[in-house]
């Protein structure tokens, strides 16, 4: 980090030093519970993440699913590494953060829900049938193959009801990518 400040300070010409820190992030920390790491394995991880931790200059950000957690507090060292340092656990979405996450992002594109001939319209199905926070992974991959599948009408971008049936909702979106693949 030393190194790069340096350069930096040289490529642009700044007559004081430059700071210089990391930002280390860590998606899928779940991959250290895999049955295949060992505990001393996940010790030295563990330790190694408190030793950049130490410098300062180095910021950590990792994801952990839910489920795992209890199993991360009993890692000694993980957890030691958890009340050193600022830590921000985030709680699944209510029904209106899973709202806002299904309907947010469609604003910006320029995409419209359907509604079927009863008013209903795609994305209340959609909440509908994931019900609960833990069904996000599906609910985004489901989006995806919708996206995918998006039709232009009156030169509106529609999500839509029949190419929802057609992977045969939340439940079947997984499935009938598995078949094609």
């Amino acid at each position: 980090l030393d190194r790069i400040a340096e350069a930096e300070r040289a490529s642009y010409g700044y007559e004081r030093p430059v700071a210089s820190a990391l930002l280390l992030l860590i998606d899928q920390l779940d991959e250290i519970f895999a049955d295949v790491i060992s505990e001393d394995v996940r010790s030295r991880f563990a330790r190694l993440l408190a030793a950049l931790a130490a410098t300062r200059r180095v910021w950590i950000v990792a994801t952990l699913r839910g489920d795992l957690y209890e199993r991360y507090c009993a890692v000694p060292e993980l957890l030691a590494l958890k009340h050193a340092g600022a830590t921000f656990d985030l709680a699944p979405p209510g029904e209106a953060g899973l709202a806002e996450i299904v309907r947010e992002p469609a604003r910006p594109a320029g995409l419209i829900f359907e509604a079927d001939a009863n008013g209903r319209t795609l994305d209340e199905r959609l909440l509908a049938d994931a019900g609960r926070a833990d069904m996000l992974p599906l609910l985004q991959f489901t989006l995806d193959q919708l996206f995918l599948e998006r039709t232009s009408v009156d030169g509106e971008e529609r999500l839509t009801h029949a190419a929802y049936d057609m992977l045969a909702g939340l439940s079947g979106a997984v499935d009938s990518q598995a078949e094609r693949a």
